[in-house]
C-alpha cells in the first residue's frame, strides 16, 4: 500500500539488547508491545551553518555541516500485566521494565501455604519455596482469608528458611493451611546493570520502517488515578538511544497479550496501616545516559551512570482521602521529615494484579481535594534502605 496511512497503523516491536546497539537475534512476533504511541523514534541531528565567515556584501548562507547524531524515543499507554493467572508470565512491556531497572526475576510457579503460618511468616507446603521458584526479593501475593483477600508482599533479605518465608510487613491475619500464593515477575534496581533496547517501528505493514539501537530508558512514569470513572494505570517510558536507521526486515505478525490494566480495587500500605488509593504517580530517572564524548564515531557509542550526578532519582506522589487518626498523623509528621514504608497493590485478581513497594518514601504533606472531599497529597523521594539498589520494585503477579 503506497499511502496515504492511518495514524493507528504503527506497529512497535522491541528487543533487550546484549550488545550496545546490536540487534540480539532474528525480530520475532513475540517481541511486539501495544502502546498508544505513533511513531516512537526521533532523530536528532546536530548540525552547523557556515554563517561566521566574514564575508564583503554578502546576507546568505550557503551550506551547512551535520554534527553529532542520536534519536530519543517516548512509549505511553497502559500497563498490560500478561492476564494469566495459572503460570508466572511477563507484561506485555517487559524489556522496557528490565531495561529500566536493571533485574528481574520471573518465578516458576504458584503454590500453597501448609499449616502453622503466622502474620509474618508464610509456611509454604512441603517443597513449595523450590518448586514455586520465589527467592529474597521477590514480591508474592498470599490469599490471607475470604475476609481479608490477596495481600501482597516483598520476601526480605534472610526471609526465606526452608519452606518459611518472612514477609516485609505482617499480613491482616494468619493464613490457614491450603491458601494460594501467587508468584510472578519481579523487576529490581541494580546499579551494576545498565541495559538497553533495539526499537523497531512499521507503519502499515513494511512502510517507513526505521529502528534503533542503544536505546536506554531512563525515565520511567507509572500513574493511576481512581477518582475517574474508568481508573487504569498508565505507563510512560522514555531516553535515548543511538542514531535513527532505515532497515529491510519484514513485519513478523504481531504475538501480544493481556488488557488494559484497571484494577476493580487498589490498596496501599503506609508502613503496617491499610488505605484505599485515591491517586499513585511513581517517577524513576535511573541515570542512565549515552556516551557521546569519544571521537572514533559521531554516534553514541555505550551507556554510562552519569545522570542525575550519578544517582537514582525516585519520586512517589501518593494521594488519600483525609480522615483523622492515622492519615492526620501523616500530615503532622511531615515536618520531622518522617519516612514510611509503602507498598502499593494494584488489583486483586491473579495474572492482573501490579505491585510496586517503596521502602523508604520521606514526603512532603498538603492538603487538596478528590471530588469535594479534603483528600491528603504526600510527594517526595524516595530513598534507599541499608540494602541500597532498593528506591523501589516492581511486579507483575
Amino acid at each position: 500500500m503506497a499511502g496515504p496511512f492511518l495514524d493507528r497503523d504503527w506497529s512497535h516491536y522491541v528487543q533487550l539488547e546484549s550488545v550496545f546497539n546490536t540487534s540480539p537475534g532474528a525480530l520475532a512476533g513475540g517481541d511486539a508491545f501495544k502502546c498508544q504511541s505513533p511513531k516512537l523514534l526521533k532523530r536528532i541531528k546536530a548540525r552547523k551553518d557556515r554563517d561566521k565567515d566574514k564575508d564583503n556584501n554578502q546576507a546568505s548562507v550557503t551550506t551547512t555541516q551535520g554534527g553529532r547524531e542520536k534519536s530519543s524515543f517516548q512509549v505511553k499507554g497502559n500497563v498490560i500485566p500478561s492476564g494469566n493467572a495459572a503460570t508466572p508470565t511477563e507484561p506485555d512491556m517487559d524489556p522496557f521494565f528490565e531495561a529500566h531497572l536493571g533485574t528481574k526475576h520471573k518465578a516458576t510457579a504458584h503454590s500453597t501455604t501448609a499449616a502453622g503460618s503466622t502474620t509474618t511468616v508464610v509456611n509454604f507446603t512441603p517443597g513449595g519455596v523450590a518448586a514455586s521458584g520465589v527467592q529474597v526479593g521477590d514480591i508474592i501475593v498470599v490469599d490471607v482469608s475470604a475476609a481479608f483477600g490477596l495481600e501482597a508482599r516483598q520476601i526480605p533479605a534472610g526471609g526465606i528458611t526452608g519452606d518459611a518465608v518472612t514477609v516485609d510487613r505482617a499480613l491482616s491475619g494468619a493464613p490457614a493451611a491450603a491458601r494460594a500464593i501467587y508468584v510472578g515477575t519481579t523487576y529490581r534496581l541494580s546499579v551494576a546493570q545498565m541495559k538497553t533496547l533495539h526499537i523497531w517501528e512499521y507503519l502499515n505493514g513494511n512502510n517507513f520502517r526505521h529502528k534503533a539501537g542503544g536505546c536506554a530508558p531512563r525515565q520511567l512514569e507509572i500513574t493511576i488515578d481512581g477518582n475517574t470513572d474508568t481508573p487504569t494505570t498508565e505507563v510512560t517510558i522514555s531516553g535515548e538511544g543511538a542514531q535513527q536507521a532505515t532497515h529491510a526486515t519484514s513485519i513478523p505478525s504481531p504475538t501480544t497479550a493481556g488488557d488494559w490494566h484497571e484494577p476493580t480495587e487498589a490498596k496501599v500500605w503506609v508502613g503496617t496501616n491499610i488505605h484505599c488509593l485515591v491517586s499513585f504517580a511513581l517517577k524513576s530517572d535511573n541515570g542512565v545516559e549515552l556516551r557521546e564524548t569519544d571521537f572514533c564515531t559521531l554516534f553514541p557509542s555505550a551507556v554510562k551512570r552519569t545522570g542525575n550526578d550519578g544517582r537514582y532519582m525516585v519520586t512517589l506522589d501518593l494521594e488519600i482521602l483525609l480522615q483523622t487518626g492515622t492519615i492526620e498523623g501523616y500530615y503532622d509528621n511531615a515536618g520531622t521529615l518522617q519516612g514510611y514504608d509503602v507498598e502499593a497493590q494494584l488489583g486483586i485478581l491473579p495474572g492482573k494484579i501490579v505491585v510496586i513497594r517503596i521502602p523508604k518514601w520521606i514526603p512532603d504533606e498538603d492538603v487538596d481535594a478528590a471530588n469535594g472531599e479534603v483528600s491528603l497529597k504526600g510527594s517526595g523521594r524516595c530513598y534507599a534502605t541499608a540494602a541500597l539498589d532498593d528506591e523501589f520494585t516492581l511486579a507483575f503477579i
